[in-house]
């Protein structure tokens, strides 16, 4: 399985490294994940991950943004969006 995590605060990229990859360990399933710093260098290369872990709001494009460029040019990858914000949580 091939994971992207995008977040510009180091502390979150790391600590969602870390649960994915333990979780994925747990039930047996290999992966390699991709750290990036922002949405920019996100999209400089875009290659296809059967999922992405976006932070809502990053310097640059926001990851709304960064997510609708991605999906139109790999519209079935899963994207999950992370934010620590309470005015972005569903209820």
């Amino acid at each position: 399985m091939k994971i992207a995590i995008i977040d510009d605060e180091k502390v979150w990229r790391l600590k969602a490294n870390q649960e994915i990859d333990n979780y994925l360990k747990s039930i047996g399933t290999p992966c390699q994940i991709s750290i990036y710093t922002s949405g920019e260098r996100f999209l400089e290369h875009p290659e296809v991950f059967d999922m992405v872990f976006m932070d809502v709001e990053m310097d640059g494009i926001d990851g709304f943004q960064t997510t609708n460029a991605y999906k139109q040019m790999f519209p079935k990858c899963l994207v999950c969006i992370l934010t620590t914000h309470s005015e972005f949580y569903s209820t």
